[in-house]
């Protein structure tokens, strides 16, 4: 298969609830190429004796675990050749990303011959992207150099050079084909990088994210390169506190004399090691002023937030191995590699406001503001440490209650996204025992009791395994719970669910068997039940307003439609312009499922921040618009929610309303937007007295 349906397979498999817009923008195609790469797909994967790719009506993709064995086993082959995909298209930013890597790593001039030969692209497209790279280079104190006879070359200090080469590669590897580059230009391979680094784990006693391992290595192949390939550059670099670390030390024995010709040069291959994030620390040697304003700054966090901090020393030990990386970063102007992910949920604001208070003895001895992304990760440290002490879920066991099946989470992601899907697997799976997480790289699938992996990628292994995407949204949380408790024989859902049917519809008239079974297997698959005393959800009621409903002859379109539906919640504030345009823009394929029934449509999107308030916008039609999935809409209910989760029990009603079809047809021939209003409160009050 070639290069897109090889991605378009890897992608599907690391996510299946994805959508058929989701990975068309993810993968850069239109959908028109995404349908014929899967059509394609399918046919190699049958010629194979290899089992195809199903789409659901929701537009989610099935693959089996024979597939994701396949694309474990494909993806182990990959990771052996590393070799250049060839021609390949390169915008204008990763043009001058290379151009600065290639002259910064290669010799001590790179001429016009060489650039466009290397980014085949014409002369003149090179020469328009040199004055970007000369406006990039003057930014940072550098400039760049040519000379008729040799061809181009980058000036200015050493140090900052360094800086602008880790800064570079930080940058390059991650744009697509970034990482082929720097193993075609840089002078020292891949695997003798990796092979020392791993040296260096075992004598610091630390062990590298997968994110960051990988980050790590290119780094130092950049950085050793140069040494190598440039004898007349001098850098100078001499730092008291490098040199009193415990890495200082221990990397002496383990990095080779070839990397490094002077002390400077040393001193900055350890401060690579320095500022690169761990999973953990065995040891960290502090000056007594960091360790003063280490304690310092957990002092004010306590007095802050009103939080006691029962075993300080731990906790102290466990934030220094993350903050100890970063202040090395922020002082010497490393690129930080991991970036926090940005849920824009308020406690986390508030958190990241308390973060920029506490952090300022840090600041003090750093000399320099920490940034917001730097900021934002060393905030996600304190929430996870500060709750419940982490539960210490990277080291021991988080709890000793006795569950039915034991499960290992393997992520190739950096700390901080593990974390996260660490806390969200737990909150999904409570039959769950996860006791740990690691890296791709360090996984071992013997160890004694796991009988599940949960991984962000596809793995060899022998053992179950579930491929999930570190940010889950609530339909793919269900969906996952769904697959294990059944797959995993932790309730017989389908056999429960089809001896229910056969009581229920041997003792009771049933009018709609497809929603019952759907309700059921809810039911059976809820991870939480209800508790007597525990408000109940909202109806649809509590989300409807008579002003927020319209009732009109026809629209142009769908897009007007939605516009028109929206207008009053728009019109009130509860909404923002970008979030109508989010919605629109989710409609716009064949493939899109906001729908129920025949007849009903119900654009939403994400909310991130654009929905003031809860509430939905009705327009009811009595001529149906086309969607562009050939679906005839007479109701458009556009649906604002503040947060997912609170709204269940209002869109099953809303369901049951658009799986009713004299209802329907009732709503529309409504004359107003009163009637109509009164008509949803009667549907529900029917509704409800059939239940009861």
């Amino acid at each position: 298969m070639d290069d897109r349906e090889a991605k378009l397979l890897r992608a599907i498999v690391s996510d299946t609830g994805a959508t058929s817009a989701e990975l068309a923008s993810r993968l850069k195609i239109t959908r028109r190429q995404l349908d014929y790469s899967l059509q394609k797909l399918n046919r190699e994967l049958n010629d194979q004796n290899l089992p195809v790719i199903k789409r659901t009506r929701a537009g989610a993709m099935q693959v089996t675990p024979t597939l994701v064995d396949y694309v474990a086993g494909t993806s182990n082959a990959r990771k052996t050749t590393r070799v250049n995909d060839g021609l390949r298209y390169r915008d204008e930013v990763q043009r001058g990303l290379d151009i600065i890597f290639y002259i910064l790593v290669n010799e001590q001039y790179i001429s016009l011959d060489h650039l466009y030969i290397f980014l085949e692209v014409g002369k003149t497209t090179v020469i328009q992207d040199l004055k970007g790279v000369t406006k990039a280079l003057h930014e940072v104190g550098l400039a760049l150099a040519y000379d008729r006879q040799n061809g181009y070359r980058i000036t200015g200090p050493e140090l900052n050079q360094r800086r602008m080469l880790l800064q570079v590669t930080t940058q390059l590897l991650a744009t697509a084909g970034g990482e082929a580059d720097i193993q075609s230009l840089t002078a020292i391979k891949h695997d003798e990088v990796a092979k020392i680094v791993a040296q260096a784990e075992r004598k610091l006693g630390t062990n590298y994210s997968d994110k960051a391992l990988h980050q790590l290595v290119a780094s130092l192949q950049a950085d050793v390169s140069r040494t190598m390939t440039h004898d007349d550059a001098e850098l100078n670099f001499s730092e008291r506190a490098v040199r009193g670390s415990i890495e200082y030390d221990k990397l002496r024995v383990v990095i080779p004399t070839s990397w490094y010709r002077t002390e400077a040069e040393f001193e900055w291959l350890v401060l690579i090691f320095l500022s690169t994030n761990t999973w953990q620390r065995a040891a960290s040697s502090l000056e007594d002023a960091f360790a003063e304003a280490v304690d310092t700054m957990i002092s004010r966090f306590e007095e802050i937030t009103y939080t006691h901090i029962d075993d300080r020393e731990e906790f102290r030990d466990r934030l220094v191995s993350h903050l100890q990386p970063a202040f090395y970063r922020v002082k010497y102007g490393m690129p930080l590699i991991e970036s926090a992910y940005d849920s824009g949920e308020a406690d986390q604001t508030i958190l990241l406001d308390i973060v920029r208070e506490v952090i300022k003895p840090i600041e003090k001895l750093a000399k320099k503001k920490f940034p917001d992304n730097e900021l934002r990760l060393i905030s996600y440290y304190f929430g996870l440490v500060i709750n419940d002490s982490t539960d210490d879920h990277f080291d021991q066991s988080r709890r000793e209650a006795e569950h039915v099946l034991k499960a290992l989470i393997v992520s190739n992601t950096g700390i901080v996204q593990t974390h996260i899907l660490y806390s969200v697997l737990e909150d999904t799976l409570p039959e769950v025992h996860f006791v740990g997480a690691t890296s791709v790289r360090e996984f071992d699938d013997t160890r004694e009791g796991i009988n599940i992996v949960f991984a962000t990628v596809p793995l060899q292994t022998t053992l179950k395994q579930f491929i999930v995407p570190v940010n889950m949204n609530q339909i793919q949380r269900v969906n996952l719970r769904y697959r294990v408790l059944r797959e995993m024989d932790v309730i017989a859902i389908d056999e429960k669910i089809a001896a229910l049917l056969q009581i229920i519809t041997k003792n009771a008239a049933v009018s709609n068997l497809d929603k019952l079974r759907h309700d059921l297997q809810a039911y059976l698959v809820s991870s939480q039940t209800p508790q007597e005393g525990e408000p109940e959800l909202p109806d649809l009621m509590a989300y409807l307003a008579p002003e927020h409903i319209q009732h009109v002859r026809k629209v142009a379109d769908w897009r007007s439609a939605i516009t028109q539906s929206a207008a009053p919640l728009l019109a009130d504030g509860s909404i923002t312009g970008q979030y109508l345009a989010r919605i629109i823009a989710a409609n716009e394929g064949e493939d899109a499922y906001s729908f129920l029934g025949t007849a009903m449509a119900i654009p939403h999107a994400d909310a991130q921040g654009d929905v003031k308030r809860d509430g939905f916008g009705v327009l009811v039609l009595d001529q149906p618009v086309a969607f562009p999935n050939g679906m005839a809409i007479n109701i458009v209910v556009t649906l604002a929610l503040v947060e997912a989760g609170q709204h269940i029990k209002a869109i099953n009603q809303l369901a049951e309303i658009a799986l009713n079809k004299r209802q329907v047809r009732k709503i529309v021939a409504a004359s107003n937007p009163a009637e109509i209003y009164e008509l949803f409160k009667a549907a529900i009050k029917e509704s409800s007295n059939h239940e009861s």
